[in-house]
């Protein structure tokens, strides 16, 4: 069950090279409208009237304030220059051509992966181990997936944490796949800081099993993957606990 690439949106900015300004003016804009425009946010503005809306924001945001002194205690109003309002325009751009992506990919991408997640926790409430870890895989999935597209990431879908929450889903996928361990694995297996994992019988007849031919039959290997799982799961909530806690907060 390894994770699958996903399809991403691209997040750049506006071109540089590209002109950011509204296409009109605004003294073009009837009053009423521009106030119409003005109580909107932007995640409200459709498309048609988007180039309106930029030039009532722009205009709206007309002066830069300068704080000065020790304690900012002064402030000193001017002018935006053209600079300025450009670059503003370029924020609002990249940022609503994010908002109308993101909303496409969400439908098509994300609601199937929550929808799928909130089915297994309504339908199928069998609250042993194996099911809370495909529940908790499956919330880690939407969660990075959800990651991957926001303000957050860049435009190849990196962010910092993500290696973390990768190497979670991909841990507890050794985890749920245990059965498929196979006795590679095992051998290569460190057995240093085993206390508190398991049982000190399950260590004691590890040790003194040998291999068999077939893994079926093989009571050493199928200890040894009762000692890879713990060791897996332990690793597993040691990063959830520290690395994944530390990089959210």
């Amino acid at each position: 069950m390894a994770l699958e690439p996903k399809q991403l949106v691209y997040q750049g900015t506006f071109g540089k090279e590209d002109n950011p300004l509204p296409k009109v003016k605004y003294e073009d804009i009837p009053k009423e409208r521009r106030k119409k425009l003005h109580r909107k946010r932007l995640y409200n503005v459709v498309p048609e009237e988007f180039e309106e809306w930029l030039a009532v924001e722009l205009d709206f945001n007309k002066y830069r304030y300068i704080s000065e002194g020790i304690d900012f205690e002064h402030t000193k109003k001017r002018l935006a220059d053209e600079e300025d309002q450009k670059s503003l325009a370029q924020y609002y751009r990249a940022e609503y051509n994010h908002m109308q992506k993101f909303a496409i990919w969400e439908e098509e991408h994300l609601t199937p992966l929550v929808k799928e997640l909130t089915g297994m926790a309504k339908s199928n409430p069998q609250y042993d181990c194996h099911f809370l870890y495909k529940l908790e895989r499956q919330k880690l999935v939407c969660m990075e997936a959800y990651l991957s597209h926001s303000r957050v990431a860049d435009a190849s879908g990196e962010y910092v944490g993500k290696k973390w929450l990768v190497l979670c889903i991909n841990l507890l996928d050794y985890i749920l796949e245990y059965k498929e361990i196979i006795k590679a694995q095992i051998k290569r297996m460190n057995l240093r800081n085993l206390h508190g994992l398991v049982d000190a019988y399950t260590i004691q007849q590890f040790k003194k099993e040998k291999y068999a031919k077939k893994d079926r039959q093989c009571m050493k290997t199928f200890h040894g993957k009762d000692i890879y799982v713990r060791k897996m799961e332990r690793l597993y909530h040691l990063i959830r606990l520290y690395k994944t806690r530390f990089w959210w907060e």
